[in-house]
């Protein structure tokens, strides 16, 4: 039998290829974005760079994570894959953390903000009234915007470490 090879050359040429590793720090650079001008939020153009930026390391984090995952299917002993894999789950946390007060200003904002963020040329940001209804449908059961980072934080690894809880 065969071993099953991807061909994964449009975006990378293998784990080592170093566009892996300037991707990864891109992702971390949008981080930092997000998370300096947050405090810029409640302004049309800052929102709408906050939508592009996310949009745009949320593609590149689906990119490597496609990459690593296709080389630990195929070899579930890669160790190489399988960190990757654990590192892009933790920027993947990271992203949603610094993207959370952003989204909960969306989901709060007047029609107007929210007209004002959807008339852009770039389709990552005008297509996103869908996204943003259903975030405005879900805001008066959304939690605060630290609870939500907090929920993000610990989906990592599935573990709500250190935060106790009863069943009834």
């Amino acid at each position: 039998m065969n071993k099953a090879v991807w061909d994964l050359s449009i975006a990378y040429q293998n784990l080592d290829d170093p566009k892996v590793e300037q991707d990864i720090a891109l992702i971390q650079r949008s981080i930092e974005l997000l998370n300096n001008h947050c405090g810029e939020r409640q302004n049309v153009s800052a929102m709408q760079n906050a939508i592009q930026t996310m949009e745009a390391a949320g593609t590149l984090l689906a990119t490597v994570n496609t990459l690593a995952n296709c080389y630990a299917s195929t070899d579930a002993q890669n160790t190489q894959a399988k960190q990757l894999i654990g590192r892009i789950a933790q920027l993947n946390s990271e992203l949603e953390q610094a993207f959370t007060p952003y989204e909960n200003t969306l989901a709060l904002a007047d029609v107007s903000f929210i007209e004002q963020v959807l008339d852009h040329e770039d389709p990552s940001v005008s297509g996103q009234g869908f996204q943003i209804e259903l975030l405005q449908r879900k805001a008066e059961t959304q939690l605060s915007i630290e609870e939500e980072q907090l929920l993000c934080a610990v989906q990592v690894d599935g573990v709500m470490r250190g935060v106790g809880y009863t069943t009834i």
